[in-house]
């Protein structure tokens, strides 16, 4: 099935390598058969060898020699295992580092079921243990997958991964257990410890409680953290660029013609402050129509496009093939909607600017858009739903049923019945 749509416009940016201090790595090499080897006669045969790290395997079940938890082909595998077993790292010296991460390779083999997992956790200064951020918690069939975790600071860190399976045909698995320490640079007291620059070498970006940081240039980093009642407004022209996530807890204003791009692969944002993408544009006058895509989650039509005249608000229904009224609702993320400039006093106004300012959490990661009753021929109205540009390539591959069309819609030709686009394709 081939589909018609219109979309926005897009664009691709290059991501950033950051320098970072190894703290720990285990990759399990040269220790084959370090760990708990099951047998005949109930209690496992128990090698640790020179190894830094601990287990416990006192809730399994290794009672024939083709039941382990051993180090094989230099990963840690657990097969058979009937009852959970535990890897334990070394305590880890984490201070003096403000942001650190934690990665682990893990894999599974065989057909698992819900009742087998793998669980990743850590703790910090002997505390309480909490799941590893990102695949921390893993259950029934997964293959290979990369487990992590970011942001925490403290004076020392554990790991420990817990797998548990039942039967000689299904493994569990990990290798290149990492942690890394990265530098900070941290705006307080109105300035920063460190003068950012486009190629930074930290990690992270922390803005201070109660600081407020007006952003004149561009900003790289892989973690943005705002403390309570922080804001960063990023003024227009300016880019900034997020390698993993955004922990929010104050306020994060995009002026008109700024760009947010975060590049990790799924949204790993958090934090319960707020954010505003504000659109400005110059309106011939209040009968011109234009396009819209949200950028944020649970924006509202009336809220949005409150100063717009009800029933000058407008979505597309894909299964009836036109548009209609739409004067209240959720600005369902990916979608585009049609509305008119704010109204005016007088219909002799013209040339005068309008803004639109988009309220909630951003959208990030992968989205999709479900619609019903389509077929073949159809139209689809379509919108960028970030706060940044996306590439077009990727997205027409991503999404082969689609014939894609952007559409460059111009409002200020002469005639406001004339139609003034550009379109690009493949």
């Amino acid at each position: 099935m081939l589909l018609k749509s219109i979309v926005f416009f897009f664009l691709s940016l290059p991501a950033l390598a950051f320098a970072q201090t190894q703290l720990y790595h285990e990759d399990f090499s040269g220790q084959n058969n370090f760990g708990a080897q099951g047998q005949l006669t109930g209690s496992p045969s128990i090698n640790l060898g020179t190894a830094t790290w601990t287990i416990d395997v006192s809730q399994a079940n290794l009672t024939a020699t083709s039941d382990w938890f051993v180090v094989r082909n230099e990963k840690l595998e657990g097969r058979d295992l009937d009852g959970e077993a535990i890897w334990y790292s070394p305590s880890i010296t984490i201070n003096g580092f403000n942001g650190i991460e934690i990665l682990i390779d893990a894999e599974e083999s065989g057909t698992l079921e819900s009742s087998d997992y793998l669980i990743a956790e850590y703790r910090l200064d002997a505390g309480a243990w909490v799941n590893l951020r990102l695949n921390g918690s893993l259950y029934d069939d997964f293959n290979g997958v990369s487990i992590s975790h970011f942001g925490f600071t403290g004076q020392t860190l554990e790991i420990r991964v817990r797998m548990l399976n039942n039967a000689s045909t299904e493994y569990h698995s990990i290798d290149n257990v990492m942690v890394l320490g990265y530098s900070e640079l941290l705006y307080s007291a109105g300035s920063w410890n460190r003068q950012p620059d486009a190629y930074s070498d930290s990690i992270n970006v922390r803005i201070a409680t109660g600081e407020n940081l007006s952003a004149n240039s561009n900003m790289n980093t892989r973690n943005l953290i705002l403390e309570a009642n922080a804001t960063l407004i990023l003024n227009s022209g300016q880019s900034l660029r997020v390698h993993e996530a955004i922990q929010n807890n104050g306020q994060i204003i995009l002026e008109n013609e700024s760009v947010l791009v975060q590049t990790a692969s799924t949204n790993l944002n958090s934090g319960s402050g707020s954010f505003e993408v504000k659109k400005d544009f110059v309106a011939p006058d209040h009968e011109r129509f234009s396009f819209w895509s949200s950028p944020v989650q649970n924006a509202t039509m009336q809220q949005t496009f409150a100063t717009t005249w009800q029933g000058d608000r407008y979505e597309f229904n894909a299964e009836n093939q036109s548009f209609q009224a739409y004067p209240n609702g959720i600005l369902t993320p990916g979608l585009a909607y049609v509305c008119a400039p704010s109204a005016q006093n007088s219909s002799n106004v013209t040339n005068f600017s309008d803004q639109r300012i988009f309220s909630g959490n951003l959208n990030n990661g992968p989205l999709s858009v479900s619609l019903n009753n389509i077929q073949g021929g159809d139209w689809l109205l379509l919108g960028n739903p970030y706060p940044s540009p996306i590439d077009f390539q990727v997205w027409i591959q991503a999404n082969p049923d689609i014939v894609p069309s952007l559409y460059f819609w111009d409002s200020s030709t002469p005639s406001k019945s004339a139609a003034a686009y550009a379109t690009w394709n493949t």
